[in-house]
């Protein structure tokens, strides 16, 4: 039984993300002309009102957000593809973590090591989602990849770790104090 649940589950896995992947290129080229640009912008508004038709269509019955985040998920995975060394497979995610890598998607050199790390540590999509959102803003303040990228290991991934990197996150993205003491209480 264990076999076969996990056999269904990985099936399942591979067909949703084959169907999501080629409903996002097929939209991708078809709605937005290939013009990546362009969708990153939002596109015009009457390619965002095909989406919402053709996701109303009951033959389609999907959910328009689910046509975005094919498309999403769709870029993201083929700029990884583009970016890794020739022979290196794509890592491993669902459909939703390929999704979920959607804000870093323009920087190939962030994007690559996060999917590895989402894909080799079978990171949670919530935590991909979170880690992806403060990739820009954290390597902008001088932040390194490798800091916001925990690995699994217990010996290497301490609480103390993990906090002093929280904290380091959070400082990158508050503006710069003008007081002298870090916490200051409001007068």
């Amino acid at each position: 039984v264990r076999d076969a649940v996990a056999f269904i589950e990985r099936t399942l896995r591979q067909h949703t993300l084959t169907f999501a992947l080629e409903v996002g290129r097929y939209l991708f080229e078809h709605v937005y002309q290939a013009d990546r640009e362009l969708f990153h912008n939002g596109g015009h508004p009457w390619q965002t009102e095909t989406i919402r038709q053709i996701a109303a269509d009951p033959r389609v019955a999907l959910q328009p957000q689910f046509l975005y985040r094919s498309i999403h998920a769709y870029l993201a995975r083929e700029r990884t593809a583009a970016a890794l060394p020739p022979g290196e497979n794509l890592p491993d995610l669902p459909v939703s973590a390929w999704n979920a890598l959607w804000p870093i998607e323009s920087n190939e050199s962030a994007l690559v090591p996060v999917a590895r790390w989402a894909a080799t540590n079978r990171v949670p999509v919530r935590e991909v989602a979170d880690t992806a959102a403060l990739v820009e803003p954290y390597l902008a303040a001088g932040g390194r990849l490798e800091d916001l990228l925990p690995t699994r290991s217990k010996e290497r991934n301490t609480p103390y770790r993990r906090l002093t990197r929280i904290l380091d996150v959070l400082d990158s993205l508050l503006p710069p104090s003008t007081s002298s003491s870090p916490r200051s209480s409001p007068s």
